[in-house]
């Protein structure tokens, strides 16, 4: 009986602490004892006290003493606490694969790509497999057809050209053959467009609103001035932030036309075609929606492929190509 208080408290105590699902059941468990010990002190309280219906305070096993209001006020604590379960269980952190590793799920998501990068895919050598073209794979042409694509897989998209063109290297740089530059460089430009239609972005002056998130805003300023310009003119322009290991500052542009393009500034290159969600059209926006079937079937079209070139290796070649194209497209004919 000794453990009274003891279970009361830490019920009280944890039911209000979490941090993850073993967390949460573990709370369970204490207002689970905690349940037990007000059902074993109201039978205790009961039995000490009889049929009287006496106000004062009696002793129990020489634990403590306890009043009928004591007993009353433990059980509508520990009442509240389970009442605030509900509140508390919405926000449980759910364990993932992902998040075991350590990675942001986010940037998984499928989203909408303009034209430029699409038909860069389409038309690329990203070298062959079983004999099989790596973008004929059977998912990713679903997702190019609807100008969809995902971060993982855009990134490993340039490390599989890169490979497959030979394209030369230079340091922790890239040097951009003719197609590259007939994609993203020359007289291109970086408007947003879905099967040939260019999107309407308004007017600067639509995203000069304070209350628009300034990184969103500083974005679509940015395309307003310069999406006349090509992605690799805009990239000669940037420049990558210090390291955060050391703080050391690159002077050079990601894209120099002496030295090629940084390979991190790869995803700075495709994200100049991602096409932001204001501007998809309302007609194609359940098509990446996390609550609608096609939203649902395209995020697992686009799992499907990064698990297929997610070996895929990078430009300094310091991963090896794990291959798994043929094991999905086989999946998929099924």
């Amino acid at each position: 009986m000794a453990e009274y208080k003891q279970q009361l408290t830490g019920a009280q105590r944890k039911a209000a602490k979490y941090v993850s699902p073993d967390d949460f059941k573990r709370t369970l468990l204490d207002i689970s004892k905690g349940i037990e010990a007000v059902h074993r002190l109201q039978g205790d309280f009961s039995a000490a006290v009889g049929t009287s219906k006496t106000s004062k305070k009696v002793s129990i096993d020489n634990v403590g003493t306890f009043s009928r209001r004591d007993v009353t006020a433990y059980k509508n604590s520990l009442r509240k606490h389970v009442e605030g379960l509900k509140k508390i269980a919405v926000f449980i952190k759910k364990p993932s694969e992902s998040r075991a590793r350590g990675a942001n799920t986010q940037l998984k998501d499928p989203y909408f790509i303009s034209d430029q990068l699409k038909n860069f895919v389409l038309n690329g050598n990203f070298g062959t497999y079983n004999g099989m073209a790596a973008t004929q794979l059977p998912q990713l042409q679903q997702l190019l057809q609807q100008n969809i694509l995902s971060a993982p897989i855009a990134t490993a998209l340039l490390g599989l050209y890169a490979n497959a063109n030979n394209l030369a290297k230079n340091g922790r740089r890239i040097v951009p053959d003719q197609y590259l530059i007939s994609c993203f460089g020359g007289n291109t430009d970086t408007k947003f467009r879905i099967n040939g239609q260019e999107l309407n972005a308004g007017t600067a002056n639509d995203w000069s609103d304070p209350k628009i998130a300034k990184s969103k805003r500083d974005k679509m300023l940015a395309y307003f001035q310069n999406s006349n310009q090509s992605a690799f003119a805009r990239l000669s322009q940037m420049y990558s932030k210090p390291s955060k290991k050391t703080g050391a500052v690159d002077n050079s542009p990601v894209y120099d036309p002496n030295l090629g393009l940084k390979w991190t500034g790869n995803m700075t290159n495709h994200n100049l075609y991602r096409i932001p969600n204001e501007l998809v059209p309302e007609n194609y926006k359940p098509l990446i929606a996390k609550n609608t079937p096609q939203g649902q079937q395209n995020k697992r079209l686009a799992a499907e492929v990064e698990l297929a070139i997610s070996g895929s290796p990078a430009v300094d070649g310091s991963r090896k190509r794990v291959g798994g194209f043929m094991s999905v497209y086989k999946a998929a004919k099924k």
